[in-house]
């Protein structure tokens, strides 16, 4: 009996213990957890006016992306352009959504280890609204792991703690200002186009065009399957490269796309040297040195006849 006493003394002895271990640990870990604010950034989207960007790729020089009613602009301090509207979004919400996952360092020594220094940061961010900064970020070194687990190391601007946060932020924000600038060549969802005339050089001119809903090429039916697939590939088409180039000289080649009440849009070709470059007139201020897109518009007249 005595031995039984002992053993069962013994077992409730080991087992609150076991308790007391786990109750310490589980409020240690809760007290590591609530040790940094998981939220690094509070921001409010529809306040967001400008951000400064200052990336790697950019030589740490300032990019300046303005608000200017409802369309972003870029400015380098020398040139102004147009922003793509949908790229700034992407980018708001990215530091919107800034969420640790981990502290991995409060050591200013381990800055340049996790690439968040003014010097090696992939990309330093400011948000503004109006005169007020509401966020200050460094963008660091980019981790991947298994299984397809990406995350990206980051620093509040003024504080020495370092963290680490889901996704490839560096692919966002570390950009020059021509990755930022808007590339809208059409730009018409429903595409309700009514005539397209091509010109080009002698006479391999042609013309489509819509009667009662089916398309003719000079005045003969066109293959209507090649007509649709045309224009849904054109109707939201945007370019890749931007020439700093502004050509001189006449047109190569012209496309006049007519819209039901919309404006027409104009698309041109004209030669720089070697190099053929695309405007459009729904962005005026771009030419395009994109080979591929200027072969996808200016199509032969035999793509379109029934064969």
């Amino acid at each position: 009996m005595p031995n039984k006493r002992s053993n069962t003394r013994l077992l409730i002895v080991f087992a609150i213990l076991l308790v007391l271990v786990l109750v310490l640990f589980t409020r240690k870990d809760s007290q590591k957890d609530r040790s940094f604010n998981k939220q690094l950034v509070e921001l409010q989207h529809d306040e967001i006016t400008q951000l400064k960007l200052f990336s790697k790729q950019n030589n740490h020089q300032e990019l300046s992306l303005q608000k200017e009613g409802e369309q972003w602009m870029i400015s380098d301090g020398q040139e102004k352009y147009r922003a793509s509207n949908s790229l700034v979004e992407q980018m708001i919400t990215a530091m919107e959504d800034l969420q640790a996952k981990s502290l991995v360092s409060n050591s200013k020594d381990k800055w340049d280890e996790y690439e968040v220094s003014d010097s090696l940061a992939a990309a330093k961010v400011e948000v503004y609204k109006d005169a007020k900064k509401l966020a200050d970020v460094y963008i660091g070194k980019f981790k991947f792991s298994q299984p397809r687990n990406m995350s990206t190391y980051v620093r509040l601007s003024g504080k020495k703690e370092v963290y680490k946060v889901e996704g490839f932020l560096s692919s966002t924000f570390n950009r020059v200002m021509n990755d930022f600038r808007d590339k809208t060549v059409l730009k018409d969802p429903t595409a309700n186009w009514t005539k397209l005339s091509f010109d080009y050089p002698s006479d391999s001119s042609f013309v489509l065009s819509k009667t009662n809903g089916k398309w003719m090429l000079d005045g003969v039916l066109a293959d209507s399957v090649g007509c649709a697939g045309y224009v849904n590939s054109l109707k939201n088409q945007s370019g890749t490269s931007i020439s700093s180039i502004t050509p001189g000289g006449s047109v190569l080649y012209q496309l006049t796309v007519e819209r039901e009440n919309l404006a027409p849009v104009v698309l041109q070709v004209k030669q720089n040297g070697n190099e053929n470059l695309l405007s459009s007139s729904e962005n005026q201020e771009v030419w395009f040195n994109d080979k591929s897109l200027i072969e996808k518009i200016f199509v032969s007249k035999s793509k379109f006849k029934i064969h």
